[in-house]
């Protein structure tokens, strides 16, 4: 890991927001994969405030309800009406909103100057509106990766078509670059910045890929990118600490990573009061647990030096859904956090199951490192290490929370019998190679006559049964290539399932799958055979009732066509519908050629081989039709049987289906107040799968040549959720009508959500800081309130005035509407009434 560092160590801690007054961070993981799911979750990320639906009847509305008053005074947080019209504003400092100078003109200046946004005006979160409730959250100063960055292997074509490209029409980078010093300074300063740790399948090509677009450029779309190492360490406001975990394909920390992490420690930049959030890509906490092994020895050993007062939260992806587990008492306990939600197909939550860190479920698969059992003949006495070490970290948590929720995954499970065959059909080919080679040596079955000739359904049941054990006699007595075919694939589905289930459990389970699918294939070769008799029985072949009219329609469209010379020179009419028909008509093929070749073992003949070809290539088409849906069913119906009853199987499960819904990020907050960590779960029940270019897109709307980073537009993504709900004619109309009533945009306006790509609020939950953080927070929060809310207006409103008479560029030109805005604002800004709508 050392080699991957190419800056000394220094540079891989940033300190660069602990000076901040509050911080946004998200944190989002395994994404990459679909365009949909991807890209959703990139543009609800980079908006400068995101819209978030609290559904009244989780209890995670309570929990939100109590956010105090005092963090909304700060336009942190923000409750919404679903559709506002109020005419009362309050007046917001936040830094994604870009500037406007006088005349509607764009301002070139620094990004320090405060901008304002509108916001209808509520006491709590809680009044958001009768039966729904809304908040408003600004876009993370900060974004953290938890790996897998682009799905299946890393290369520079996945990186840019799976990552890359979604993320810049999301957020797109700066095309120019600032011209004077002071104003890169500012950039980089604004900018938001972007760090990733590398997952498993990032280092499948030895992090070649990964170095090259996260260590070797300076920003990805509209992201600065600081870091030069596959690790990080990020240093928070009010002490909070954010350290990013490289466990490459060992899960488990090298010995210079490890030395780097402990000298933060031992060097005093991380102090005894501060906190500290462990991101990694592995999910040690519960993989290790439901895969009964154990991993992350070095890993334990660092977690125990930062020790349980600094430790505040562990962070990971790579499973694909969102978990949390606590002490199941509801004491304090350090959170473990599961949040793979970035774009990759769907995990299930209903497994591991919720309890499966408790005590004795942990010792009883992965065991204990204090233990005796081996009888250590030096001593008598095993390994001994710190509890910490000894056991997983979590050992005796419950999850207390998952998304989505378990009762939908388990549903989910179910869509396998019959989705299984329509979203993979590779499995088509493979499992129909495998029924024909099980039981093609079974052809012929001469005695399948009897079955058809029975008088009744419940004799043709018993004759159809004894024909499928005289097929099986017939393939384990005298053929080679279907005994080879049942013996292999028996063995394939005995090593398919999983090693945690035990030799014996392993033996059945598989023994029975096998078998499943074996009496299938067999059983459609006994059906076809019989479809074969009743042809013969029904004689369609041979009766030839139409065969002259068929021949001279044949002839007289030859003639039409090519002429009377011509047609002289092809075959008779006879001879070409014979040809024909021995192409088209595999029905009657097959009752020909199977009548020869039981013909001649009836009279003990040496079978004539193309007879035999000839029978096998017009009976193979009707047994593939029949074999290949009934193999995916079962196959369909074993995975659901796994998972659902068994608790087996649950990532091939799940990404048999390719869910591409229910993602989700994390939005964490560190309070100016108290310091604490408030984390939102903010998930996606449907991504969108049709698009449509956003004709609000400042990309298009800034005049060209501007040079306002993107990270300042109102608009920052290019593409926009389908709707059909108004044409693009009519909502132009509606917005120009809008304009020359002198309103410019209300808030309802742009954003009101799409129906595809609605986030809602799955999950909150709040991290406290350390007593003495937070007493530093209390004592901050008191020295900011005693400024009035009217001298906060008064100092944002000079800062900006300032800014507009020094920084204003003639040569841009702003949309009509954003000059309606800014008018808007100034007037409401002078009118009188403003200090009573600013109702702090």
């Amino acid at each position: 890991m050392a080699a991957l560092t190419r800056e000394p160590e220094g540079t891989l801690t940033f300190d660069d927001q602990s000076d901040k007054e509050e911080t946004w961070f998200d944190f989002f993981a395994d994404g990459g994969d679909g365009f949909d799911s991807s890209y959703t979750v990139g543009r609800l990320i980079a908006q400068p405030y995101l819209g978030v639906d609290v559904p009244e009847d989780d209890p995670v509305a309570e929990k939100v309800d109590k956010l105090s008053i005092a963090s909304l005074s700060k336009g942190s947080i923000e409750a919404l009406e679903r559709d506002s019209s109020s005419d009362s504003f309050a007046m917001k400092r936040h830094r994604s909103m870009p500037s406007l100078g006088r005349g509607g003109k764009r301002m070139r200046t620094d990004s320090t100057a405060s901008e304002i946004r509108l916001t209808s005006m509520r006491r709590t979160p809680s009044d958001g509106g009768a039966g729904h409730r809304r908040i408003m959250l600004p876009r993370a100063s900060v974004v953290f990766h938890g790996g897998d960055l682009a799905y299946p292997v890393p290369s520079h074509k996945a990186f840019v078509n799976r990552l890359v490209r979604p993320l810049e029409w999301a957020f797109p980078p700066c095309e120019e670059a600032p011209t004077t010093a002071e104003s890169k300074s500012s950039a980089a300063v604004d900018q938001p910045r972007f760090f990733a740790i590398p997952g498993n399948h990032d280092w499948y090509d030895g992090l070649e890929v990964y170095l090259h677009w996260f260590v070797g450029q300076d920003h990805l779309a509209g992201w600065r990118l600081p870091q030069k190492s596959s690790y990080f360490a990020v240093k928070l406001s009010h002490g909070w600490w954010i350290w990013g975990l490289d466990l490459s394909l060992s899960y488990d920390l090298d010995r210079p990573q490890y030395d780097y992490f402990c000298g933060l420690l031992d060097s005093g930049k991380v102090g005894a009061e501060d906190r500290v959030v462990v991101i990694t890509h592995r999910p040690n906490w519960e993989s290790d647990v439901a895969e009964d092994i154990r991993t992350g020895y070095m890993l334990s050993v660092l977690l125990d030096k930062i020790g349980e007062p600094r430790l505040a939260m562990r962070l990971a992806g790579d499973v694909h859904h969102y978990s949390r587990y606590m002490p199941p008492d509801g004491s304090k306990g350090v959170p473990l956090v599961t949040s793979g939600g970035a774009g990759a197909f769907l995990h299930p939550t209903h497994f591991p199951p919720k309890d499966i860190l408790r005590e004795e479920s942990v010792d009883k698969r992965i065991g204990k490192l204090n233990n005796n059992e081996f009888g250590f003949a030096a001593g008598g006495s095993g390994l001994k290490v710190p509890p910490a070490v000894s056991k997983p970290l979590g050992t005796g948590y419950t999850r207390v929370k998952s998304y989505p929720p378990e009762k939908v995954s388990r549903r989910l499970t179910w869509l396998n019998p019959i989705h299984f065959r329509r979203r993979n059909w590779g499995a088509d080919v493979v499992l129909g190679m495998f029924y024909l080679g099980m039981s093609i040596s079974a052809l012929p079955l001469c005695n399948a006559r009897r079955v058809i000739q029975q008088p009744n359904a419940l004799l043709c049941l018993y004759e159809f049964i004894v024909l499928i054990f005289e097929a099986y006699d017939k393939i384990f007595r005298q053929s080679y290539v279907s005994l080879v075919g049942q013996v292999v694939f028996m063995a394939m589905c005995i090593s398919f399932t999983e090693e945690q289930m035990g030799q014996a459990k392993r033996l059945f389970v598989g023994a029975i799958h096998g078998l499943c699918h074996s009496l299938a294939a067999v059983s459609a070769v006994c059906l076809v055979e019989c479809f074969c008799e009743y042809l013969a029985s029904a004689n369609p072949a041979a009766s030839g009732g139409d065969s002259l009219e068929i021949l001279d329609s044949t002839q007289a469209l030859i003639v039409s066509t090519l002429g009377p010379f011509w047609a002289s020179m092809l075959p008779s009419p006879a001879t070409l519908n014979s040809w024909f028909l021995s192409i088209t008509d595999l029905p009657s093929r097959a009752y020909y050629n199977r009548a020869a070749v039981c013909n001649s073992i009836a009279k003990n003949l040496p079978i004539d081989r193309f007879e035999y070809l000839g029978y096998l290539g017009s009976v193979l088409p009707f047994l593939y039709i029949i074999m290949t849906p009934i193999a995916s069913f079962i196959f369909g119906v074993y995975l659901l049987i796994s998972l659902n009853y068994l608790g087996q199987h649950w990532n091939e499960a799940f990404s048999s289906l390719r869910i591409q819904d229910y993602k989700h990020f994390l939005r964490m907050w560190v309070s100016p107040d108290t310091g604490d960590l408030h984390v939102f779960v903010i998930g996606i029940d449907h991504v969108a799968r049709q698009w449509e270019a956003d004709p609000y897109w400042d990309g298009k709307l800034l005049p060209r040549g501007s040079r306002v980073p993107s990270w300042k537009w109102i608009t920052p993504s290019k593409y926009r959720p389908k709707t059909e709900s108004k044409s693009k004619e009519e909502d132009l109309s509606f917005w120009a009508t809008r304009v020359k009533q002198g309103l410019g945009p209300s808030p309802s306006d742009y954003r009101k959500p799409q129906p595809d790509g609605r986030p809602k609020l799955v999950d909150y939950f709040v991290v406290e800081a350390s007593k003495k953080q937070a007493a530093a927070a209390a004592a901050q929060k008191q020295k900011t309130e005693e400024k009035s809310p009217r001298e906060i207006i008064r100092e944002d409103y000079t800062r900006e005035e300032s800014s507009t008479s020094e920084g204003t560029d003639s040569s841009t030109e702003s949309p009509n509407w954003l000059y309606t805005v800014g008018s808007f604002l100034k007037k409401r800004l002078t009118a009188p009434s403003t200090g009573d709508d600013f109702n702090l």
